[in-house]
């Protein structure tokens, strides 16, 4: 079995400041992002000291809280779209045994954010 030799880098003065400069960017950057998502978390609007595990714990449990009050609400508006079309098809009966001439009602298709949703 043939095992590779791990290839050492030899890193000039230059290298290494660069690469901190880099990573300083990098860490700022992350940084950054994370307190603009602590911003958007109502939870965290009080909390003097942040830390990036309260940070990301309170974001989960935001994201956990909002699906399941998706899930709900579109439970709930496919039950509002089944009563409307049950409604719909009596008032189109009820018409219809009026003898009076009329056309149909028709119910609106369910847009495209709705079916996502």
């Amino acid at each position: 079995m043939v095992t590779k030799k791990k290839r050492t880098r030899v890193w000039t003065s230059e290298d290494r400041a660069a690469h901190r400069v880099f990573e300083k960017s990098r860490r700022e950057a992350f940084n950054d992002s994370l307190i603009d998502l602590a911003r958007r978390v109502p939870s965290l609007a009080g909390t003097r000291r942040l830390n990036k595990h309260l940070i990301v714990n309170h974001s989960i449990a935001r994201l956990h809280s909002q699906r399941q009050l998706c899930l709900s609400a579109a439970n709930e508006l496919s039950h509002l779209i089944h009563e409307r079309d049950e409604l719909l098809a009596e008032v189109n009966q009820w018409r219809s045994a009026s003898g009076a001439p009329f056309t149909p009602r028709q119910a609106r298709p369910v847009g495209k954010h709705l079916q996502t949703l």
